[in-house]
C-alpha cells in the first residue's frame, strides 16, 4: 500500500507549533511504569497489524498472524482489542483516558476550548516529534478510507469513546455532570481533531500535523465565518450613467 504525502514527511514538518504546544503545557502527567509497559504493548499490537493489513490487504490478516508478529498471546491481544479491526483503528479509550488527565493539570480558570487546545497540541506534538508514529496515524487513516465498511463504523465508535472520556473529564473538573455546556464543548474540540486529522492524512500540503489542527482550531475561534467573499465592485463614471438610463426606460 502506498503512503500519502503526509505519511511520508514524518521528519519534515514546522517545529515551532509542536516547540509551542510542549510550552504552553509544562504540568503534563507522566504515566507510571505499568501504564507504560501496557503502551508499549498495545503499540506492539497496533504495529503489527498496521503493517500486516498494510502488506496481505485485511481479509488475509488473523488475529493470530498479529500476535505472531508481536509476539504476544491471543489471551493478551484481546486484553486489548476486541478483534483485529479494533486495532487498526484510533485513537481509543485510552487516548480518551490521557486527555482527561491532561485537563486536570490545565491552569484553573482557563476556558474550556483553550485547555482542550492546549492538551490536544501536546499530545499531536509527540506524536510529530516521532517519524514512526506520525506515520502509523497516516497509516492508520488511510485504511479506513481503502476499508471503510469494515473500519469507519469503529472508528467512529473510538471517536465516541474519546468523546466520552473528554466529556467526563470538563465535567469533572467543572463539577457541572448535567450541564449542557460539558457536552457540547467536548463534541466540538473531537470534532475538530477528528476533521483535523482526516484533512491532514487527505492532503498533499506540506503541512504538520499540529498546523492542521491549530487552523482547525482557529477556523472554530473565528466562529467558523464564511470565508471571504470579494465586494462588487462600485459602479460610477459613464457605466453608471448608462445603468441611470435603462433604469428610466424599462417599464415597471
Amino acid at each position: 500500500m502506498q503512503t500519502t504525502r503526509a505519511g511520508e514527511q514524518g521528519a519534515q514538518h514546522g517545529t515551532g507549533r509542536a516547540d509551542e504546544a510542549g510550552s504552553r503545557h509544562a504540568h503534563h502527567t507522566v504515566p507510571g511504569r505499568r501504564e507504560r509497559k501496557k503502551d508499549a504493548v498495545r503499540r506492539a499490537l497496533r504495529v503489527a497489524a498496521l503493517r500486516l493489513v498494510s502488506e496481505r490487504g485485511l481479509a488475509a490478516v488473523t488475529v493470530e498472524d498479529i500476535t505472531d508478529v508481536a509476539d504476544v498471546s491471543k489471551r493478551t491481544f484481546f486484553n486489548y482489542f476486541s478483534c483485529k479491526e479494533d486495532a487498526l483503528v484510533g485513537p481509543g479509550r485510552e487516548l480518551g483516558e490521557r486527555i482527561a488527565g491532561e485537563l486536570a493539570c490545565r491552569p484553573p480558570g482557563e476556558p474550556w476550548l483553550q485547555a482542550l487546545r492546549a492538551v490536544f497540541d501536546h499530545l499531536v506534538a509527540e506524536v510529530e516529534r516521532t517519524p514512526e508514529r506520525r506515520a502509523d496515524w497516516a497509516a492508520r487513516m488511510q485504511l479506513v478510507q481503502i476499508y471503510p465498511g469494515e473500519l469507519l463504523p469503529r472508528q467512529l465508535a473510538a471517536f465516541a469513546d474519546l468523546e466520552r472520556a473528554v466529556v467526563a473529564g470538563i465535567a469533572l473538573r467543572a463539577d457541572a455532570d448535567a450541564d449542557l455546556y460539558p457536552a457540547l464543548v467536548g463534541a466540538v474540540a473531537v470534532a475538530v481533531a477528528r476533521v483535523a486529522f482526516t484533512w491532514w492524512c487527505q492532503s498533499d500540503s506540506a503541512s504538520s500535523l499540529v498546523a492542521a489542527l491549530d487552523r482547525a482550531f482557529d477556523l472554530l475561534a473565528a466562529g467558523l465565518a464564511d470565508p471571504a467573499v470579494p465586494e462588487p465592485t462600485p459602479v460610477s463614471g459613464p457605466a453608471l450613467a448608462a445603468t441611470a438610463r435603462i433604469a428610466t426606460t424599462v417599464p415597471l
